[in-house]
């Protein structure tokens, strides 16, 4: 308590003389304990207002008393239990605490899934490209035939139709896959890379979602079910 009088008196000791407050106090003519002191210097504050280009404080009048007050009802208060403490079960199936819009096994998933999507790119990339070379020949062949052959019968007519269009739409769906994934395929060896740290993700997740088993050591019978 002294040492909040203390701060008090400090930040306005501009109107304080803590040397004539003591040897009034030593004197104690008026028996006026420090309380009262406080309440004189209070009230002769009210009639003033504090000068902000003298001490830079904002015009305003404190009330030290209330302060002080409530200072030593806080300080003789004793610390209360709070009465709204919830009991609190513990469940196996206890609703799962959000954290944002994915659970942790939405990440694992997403990620296990995504691993498997890269693993298949880099084992097929050169496969698709080799697809795109092998259409291309393809319609070069029916390009030369359509050159060549002049008298070709209808039936080699639809023939050829029917092959430039397989091989055309063919050859978009594996073109479309090399372009989009070029750039993936390029840093082959890093995406490699991660495949480990994806398996140990996996592992560490499977064995945390395995069921425990504790023995406690105080509350037993709480664990009593």
């Amino acid at each position: 308590m002294n040492g909040s009088l203390r701060n008090l008196f400090k930040r306005h000791r501009h109107s304080f003389n803590p040397e004539s407050l003591l040897r009034d106090l030593k004197k104690d003519q008026n028996k006026k304990n420090l309380v009262d002191k406080i309440k004189e210097m209070e009230e002769a504050r009210k009639s003033e207002v504090l000068e902000p280009e003298r001490n830079n404080y904002p015009q305003c009048k404190v009330d030290l008393v209330a302060q002080v007050q409530q200072e030593i009802e806080e300080e003789n208060t004793p610390n209360k239990p709070a009465d709204d403490i919830q009991e609190i079960s513990i469940h196996a199936d206890c609703p799962a605490i959000e954290i944002d819009d994915w659970t942790t096994e939405d990440l694992v998933r997403t990620i296990q899934k995504s691993k498997e999507a890269i693993k298949h790119i880099m084992q097929n990339y050169e496969f698709w490209n080799s697809m795109v070379k092998e259409c291309d020949q393809a319609l070069g062949d029916l390009r030369h035939f359509a050159e060549f052959y002049d008298d070709a019968t209808q039936e080699e007519i639809n023939k050829v139709y029917e092959l430039m269009t397989e091989y055309s739409r063919k050859r978009r769906v594996y073109k479309d896959r090399v372009e989009i994934f070029k750039d993936l395929f390029a840093g082959k060896a890093k995406m490699e890379n991660t495949y480990a740290p994806v398996n140990q993700m996996s592992n560490k997740f499977n064995k945390m979602n395995i069921e425990r088993q504790y023995s406690p050591r105080v509350l037993k019978d709480l664990f009593e079910r």
